[in-house]
This record gives C-alpha cells, sequence and structure tokens, in this order.
C-alpha cells in the first residue's frame, strides 16, 4: 500500500526528533500546509490527539503544550497554542517536496520568559513579549524557545490563493504594502504588538473556542470571520503605523538579520556604555553608514536613540521599584560617569526628573 505523505515525511525525519545540537533538542513540522503540520505533529512521541475535538496535547521531558485548531473555510485555518518549555528547542520546518507548499502564517505571540534575554527566535532573529510574525513555509525555516519559556500563539493559516481572492482587493490591505511582500521573496516580518491588544486577542481566542466545542452554527462561523478579520486588519494597521513598507522589503533578508543582530547587542549590553557605530558594525559586518540607514529604516530612530530609551525605560523601572537606591548608583549602573547627565537624558525623555520620581 503506497504510504501517505505525512508518513513518508515521518520516516524521513524520525532520526532527528529530539537530536540534541548546539544547545537545544530539534523538533522537525511538517509545514506544507496546516493539515500536514497537524497530521504531522500528532505522530510525534508524547502526542495525545483528540481529532473530535481539534485537539492534541504534549506533557513529556521536553515540553507542555495544548493546540487546538480550527479549519474557518477552504484556504483558511486557525490555530492556538499554550506551551511551557522544560529544554531549549528548534522548531525547524521541513517540508515534503512532493505536496505543495502555499500557505502563509500570521502568528501573534505572546511570550514570557523567566530568564533575562531568553526570548523567542525566528531564524535567529530575537523578538519582543508581544509580536506578530508573518511567515511563509519555507523550508528550514527555525523557531526557537528557552528552556523557562511560556508561549500563548496564535496562528492564522492563510493560502496564497485565500489571499489573492480575500486581501489583495481589500480596502485596508491595499494601503500598506503587505501585498508587495506576499510576492515578494522574503520569508518573515516581525512587527510590535501592546500587551493590551495582544492580551485582549488571546481572551477573544479562547472564548470562540470554547464556544465552538459546544455548538456549531453560524453565529460560530461568524464568531470566527470577525476574529480573524480584526485580527489581520490590527495587523496591517500596526505594519503600516511602524512604517514597514516597501523600502523594508528592499533590505535583503541577511541584512535585516544583521540590524535585529545589532538590536540583540544594544539590548545585552543596556547596563553598559554605548559601545559606539564602529563597533557594533564590525560586530555584525555592515559598513556604518548602511547599519545606520536600515536600522533607522527598520526601528523608526537612530542606533543611540534607541539604545537610550531602552536605558531610560529600564533606569524608571529600577528607580520606581527601588526608590531608596541612590540615583547616582543607577546613573553609573547604565554606563553614565556623571549623574547630572543622566538627570538631564531622563528629562528629556520622561519630562520629569529622576529625583522626582522618587
Amino acid at each position: 500500500m503506497k504510504q501517505s505523505s505525512v508518513n513518508l515525511w515521518y520516516n524521513s525525519v524520525k532520526k532527528l526528533l529530539f537530536k540534541y545540537r548546539d544547545g537545544f533538542y530539534e523538533m522537525p513540522v511538517m509545514s506544507n500546509s496546516p493539515i500536514a503540520t497537524v497530521k504531522s505533529i500528532s505522530k510525534m512521541p508524547f502526542v495525545k490527539h483528540k481529532p473530535q475535538k481539534k485537539y492534541f496535547e504534549s506533557n513529556n521531558p521536553f515540553i507542555n503544550a495544548h493546540v487546538l485548531y480550527h479549519q474557518i473555510e477552504d484556504g483558511l485555518w486557525y490555530m492556538q497554542s499554550s506551551a511551557t518549555f522544560k529544554e531549549n528547542i528548534n522548531f525547524v520546518c521541513k517540508t515534503n517536496k512532493t505536496s505543495p507548499s502555499d500557505y502563509f502564517k500570521l502568528y501573534l505571540e505572546i511570550t514570557e520568559s523567566k530568564v533575562k534575554n531568553k526570548n523567542a527566535y525566528l531564524n535567529g532573529v530575537s523578538y519582543i513579549n508581544y509580536s506578530w510574525i508573518l511567515l511563509k513555509s519555507e523550508e528550514g525555516n527555525a523557531h526557537t524557545c528557552f528552556k523557562g519559556n511560556e508561549t500563548f500563539s496564535m496562528i492564522i493559516f492563510m493560502h496564497k490563493n485565500w489571499i489573492k481572492e480575500n486581501l489583495y482587493h481589500d480596502e485596508v490591505i491595499l494601503q500598506t504594502s503587505l501585498k508587495d511582500f506576499f510576492k515578494s521573496r522574503y520569508e518573515f516580518i516581525i512587527v510590535k504588538e501592546d500587551q493590551t491588544t495582544a492580551e485582549d486577542f488571546k481572551v477573544k481566542s479562547e472564548q470562540i473556542f470554547k464556544l465552538s466545542l459546544t455548538t456549531n452554527n453560524e453565529n460560530v462561523h461568524q464568531a470566527w470571520k470577525e476574529f480573524i478579520s480584526c485580527f489581520i486588519y490590527r495587523f496591517a494597521n500596526k505594519y503600516q503605523e511602524q512604517d514597514l513598507g516597501v523600502k523594508l522589503l528592499e533590505i535583503s533578508t541577511v541584512n535585516r538579520i544583521k540590524i535585529f543582530n545589532v538590536e540583540k547587542y544594544l539590548v545585552d549590553n543596556i547596563y553598559s556604555s554605548f559601545m559606539g557605530i564602529d563597533v557594533l558594525a564590525k560586530k555584525v559586518g555592515l559598513s556604518p553608514t548602511k547599519m545606520k540607514s536600515d536600522f533607522k529604516l527598520i526601528y523608526g530612530e537612530t542606533i543611540f536613540q534607541y539604545f537610550r530609551k531602552k536605558q531610560l525605560k529600564m533606569a524608571r523601572q529600577i528607580i520606581k521599584k527601588n526608590p531608596k537606591k541612590e540615583l547616582k548608583e543607577i546613573s553609573s549602573q547604565f554606563g553614565y560617569s556623571n549623574h547630572g547627565k543622566f538627570s538631564i537624558a531622563y528629562r528629556d525623555y520622561f519630562g520629569v526628573l529622576p529625583s522626582d520620581e522618587i
């Protein structure tokens, strides 16, 4: 009897399951389509799949995960997952070369990390706790999570034909350059979201799934359609708001990853003096001019402005949490040799002196 494409795929990757490499356990996932993803995960060891409830779970030495999924219409699926990571895990997309891979995935991910500077990564790029990710189902895409991470992911799977029929002529989408991304060679986009909005989507997602488990009528279908519309429009608006337009797509994937690494260096060295443009450029392998222009295109401000803002926000948290701590000690903690310069920078950004916050 001829094996299914999922069985063939699984037999080709099972030797890679939880293989330990460079500090991470690898978990291959078949990414050709949402149904292929569901079927491939359900074949994994330690996974309990309940097809009637469109649900699977796994509690093993590596991860504790719960996943719900739902097909809304042809070419449009939705998945909700929550996971606690017991080890460092690297999810790697492995496509079946004999099957089409025509889906885009739109994530809204909430990540909580119990370890400093251990947020999740996509293709080596760190992203913040509340982030949108628009991703093509490409071979080799890697989603990395660290031990201690807790994630809640909301994911829309959109077939390219569904996108053409539903988004290419949509007025909201046409006001952005998302259509250019769908047609481009670039693999992913990461967009920041605020905590309140992300948590609101989480609550709504859980409510609709709970409703769909008890009833299956036109009202539930309409609730899904409205949720998906709000989900996509919110992402499109944030994409436009953060000015991630056509120019962003002109930055090569390699250079975008280098710029994301610049941002990582800044965050990792937040308690130090600014390391300087030339040092950063040398670290990531870009010319200072190219690095500065691409960074501003992606983050909307200069490298130094971004670094100082991060420092001042962190300093404010420390001041409010430890009001008895000497301001001179706090300013020194962030690499300021002169307490007065720290106070001026703080006032220029927040409108008050740090001493007024105590």
